[in-house]
């Protein structure tokens, strides 16, 4: 049997559900488009994002997760290219603003 198989066929290695990449600037464009209200992003470095949540009253500790959080999605850590998501569904992945527009719509019937 190959390295990295099983009896079944299905691979050892395991499966990391995504859709496509998007970046905050495009989250935010989507974002306006789900809404029809503009939604703006602004890119801060990582102090000032931590500054940010400290005045907004957040704790040290969840700032400094957070901001740190920010610097690993800008170094790409949670991106992936894999189609397993498709894969393991059967179908395609649906758009970001699809997605928005569709929890936008939930939210406001609720």
């Amino acid at each position: 049997m190959p390295p990295g198989s099983r009896p079944c066929g299905r691979s050892t290695s395991p499966s990391v559900p995504s859709g496509s990449r998007a970046a905050l600037s495009e989250l935010a464009a989507a974002l306006s488009r789900a809404s029809g209200q503009k939604v703006v992003y602004t890119d801060l470095p990582a102090a000032e994002y931590r500054r940010a949540l400290l005045d907004a009253g957040l704790p040290a500790e969840l700032a400094e997760v957070l901001a740190d959080s920010d610097l690993g999605l800008r170094r790409g850590d949670l991106f992936t290219d894999s189609v397993d998501l498709r894969r393991l569904t059967g179908r395609p992945t649906t758009s970001l603003t699809d997605a928005l527009t569709d929890a936008l719509t939930g939210a406001l019937a609720s």
